[in-house]
């Protein structure tokens, strides 16, 4: 959801629409908060005091920390889960299965 906030921005939204992702997703009593570091948020913050600065790219720093993290540590949790085996057992199983039907 936070990507889809990010891409989703028009020019006329900015302001507004940064607003409600700050407050959504970056202020650390935020409902779906996110980790990104203090630097990558006060930066957002500078931005956010200067409205000429604002644009659809604001958030992209943020949006890659997130990213990275989840890959780098959130992901690799979860690949090591019975569950994750269990998905891929079953993904092996359905790609082998369409190939004997072929």
């Amino acid at each position: 959801k936070f990507h889809s906030s990010c891409a989703s921005m028009s020019a006329a939204e900015i302001n507004e629409e940064a607003q409600k992702i700050v407050r959504k997703y970056l202020e650390k009593s935020a409902p779906a908060a996110l980790n990104v570091s203090h630097d990558v948020y006060e930066r957002i913050r500078d931005i956010m005091s200067n409205p000429t600065m604002h644009g659809a790219g604001m958030f992209a720093e943020a949006e890659r920390e997130v990213l990275k993290l989840m890959e780098l540590d959130v992901f690799a949790r979860f690949k090591k889960t019975e569950e994750f085996t269990a998905l891929m057992d079953r993904l092996r199983f359905y790609t082998e299965l369409d190939v004997i039907t072929k």
